[in-house]
């Protein structure tokens, strides 16, 4: 079993215990927060050699929100601190240009669906879907205006933003397709250079149903451009439709996803799709139990030109480089799809600050040479403050 070095996050310990008495007595319009978890994670590739169970601390994010001006300015900053990373999150201002207007500025989550703008430590399950992963929304730098928190039934967000994902979990458009790494622009034991600006917009509008209604509907759709995007690496547009239906204690979520990217080889764009579909049941007060399916495919012509660039630069690569180019882009274009059907629990344990996930879910890969399955399974324990 691999275990990632625990000893910087034991360090923090002192300082964690100590947020309860600091919290008490907070500098004016300062509140620091917390979010950690201690993740295992073992799984079995049914084709081939699965990597070793791994215990980690998966994330430690500290931060401070700030708030001024009787509430109509408020921010945040959050740093991830894990043994693994360092890297700055959230850098935020906000301003309340009415009661119900705000204007938002800094480094900070892209409003692109309703699932992925809530936090993790809201998620029934262990981590996200693999829809997030070439969709988003992920960090960037940009300005928004929206009216969330509006006491009415819709709401509406508009953003302008680099075009660039700060950081490479989340958002990263076609670039897996291609074969194409994704720098962690936020990662602060390192110097990146940012790439120049190409600006991206965004939309999303959403209504729902009232809160005391039997059924309760929500119903949402987002939307991004990006005007120069990246060859291989970005989504020329995105559009993602999004309805959620409840009655008592269970709620079902549908999410689609649609995008285009410009071909690289060829003329015109080739189309990426995605589908989220989560059920989840609250039991009592302390615990949810949820079953989703996800899928991303890209279609035969971004296939076919994804591959036809590997074969390009395979083919001029130098001699000292050719074996690891080769190694590199074996696979791409030879995945016409993946999906993940995953069940999944969480549990409160200590009011809201401690709780307890974990998951099971088989994941394919349909690949040209072969489908891979994997099944995996995973437990965390989660603090949040």
């Amino acid at each position: 079993m691999t275990v990632r070095p625990l000893l910087p996050a034991i360090a923090l310990l002192p300082l964690l215990a100590a947020l309860p008495a600091a919290a008490q007595t907070p500098p004016a319009g300062l509140t620091p927060t917390l979010a950690a978890q201690l993740r295992f994670t073992a799984s079995e590739a049914l084709d081939q050699s699965a990597p070793s169970p791994q215990l980690e601390v998966r994330r430690l994010r500290a931060g401070l929100r700030g708030s001024a001006l009787a509430g109509r300015l408020t921010g945040a900053v959050v740093v991830n601190a894990t043994p693994a990373a360092l890297e700055l999150i959230d850098a935020w201002g906000e301003y309340a240009l009415t009661p119900t207007l705000r204007l938002r500025a800094g480094q900070f989550k892209q409003p692109f669906t309703a699932y992925r703008m809530r936090s993790f430590t809201e998620l029934a399950f262990v981590d996200w879907a693999i829809v997030t992963r070439p969709f988003g929304g992920e960090r960037q730098l940009g300005f928004e205006l929206h009216d969330r928190g509006a006491p009415r039934a819709t709401e509406f967000s508009v953003g302008l933003w680099g075009g660039g994902t700060v950081r490479a979990a989340h958002g990263q458009g076609v670039a897996a397709v291609y074969g194409e790494p994704v720098d962690n622009l936020s990662d602060l034991r390192a110097l990146h250079v940012p790439d120049a600006p190409h600006p991206e917009v965004t939309g999303r509008f959403a209504w729902r149903s009232p809160r005391a209604a039997t059924v309760r509907v929500e119903l949402g759709l987002s939307a991004s451009a990006d005007l120069r995007p990246v060859e291989a690496h970005d989504l020329r547009a995105s559009v993602a439709p999004e309805a959620a239906v409840a009655v008592g204690p269970l709620r079902l979520e549908l999410t689609g996803y649609f995008g285009a990217s410009d071909l690289v080889e060829a003329s015109g764009l080739g189309l990426l799709g995605g589908v989220l579909a989560e059920l989840q049941g609250r039991v009592g007060d302390r615990a949810v139990l949820a079953i989703r399916y996800a899928r991303v495919q890209a279609s035969d012509g971004l296939r076919a030109d994804a591959r036809a660039r590997a074969d390009r630069l395979v083919a001029a690569s130098s001699a000292a480089q050719h074996e690891a180019t080769q190694r590199r882009l074996a696979e791409v274009g030879r995945v016409a799809y993946e999906q993940e059907l995953t069940a999944g629990a969480s549990v409160r344990l200590v009011g809201s600050w401690v709780s307890a996930q974990a998951d099971f879910g088989w994941l394919r890969a349909a690949r040209d040479a072969g489908d891979r399955d994997e099944l995996r399974g995973r437990a965390q324990l989660q603090l949040v403050y």
